[in-house]
């Protein structure tokens, strides 16, 4: 599944290369598209934090992300103005590597007519 009648935003951060992360974190927000609403419950998280790439290594998503909060609701569920926020924790030893870095999260779920 995927994400439908809605949006998720991005999380960027900018250590320099070679920086260790230590205790950082970042929020995704999912908010939903226009006559929509979210509610925590119809979101789940899905990614695969111990998922390895083709030689056996754990991907940089996994190397990168300790954990995913669950999905919470920033107002009453499935009213409008509400969106659903998911925390991401980092590997407190994580460290950036000398090229930009990409992380899939696969967060699923839809949000409902209003």
């Amino acid at each position: 599944m995927a994400l439908t009648n809605c949006t998720i935003s991005s999380i960027t951060i900018n250590p320099t290369a070679g920086a260790v992360l230590g205790s950082t974190t970042g929020t995704l927000t999912i908010t939903p598209s226009t006559g929509y609403v979210v509610a925590a419950s119809a979101f789940t998280n899905s990614t695969n934090l111990s998922a390895t790439d083709s030689d056996g290594a754990l991907t940089n998503t996994s190397k990168a992300i300790k954990s995913i909060g669950s999905a919470t609701d920033t107002g009453t569920p499935s009213t409008a103005g509400n969106t659903v926020t998911f925390l991401i924790t980092f590997q407190p030893g994580f460290v950036m590597p000398s090229s930009n870095l990409t992380l899939e999260v696969d967060i699923d779920g839809a949000a409902t007519n209003a």
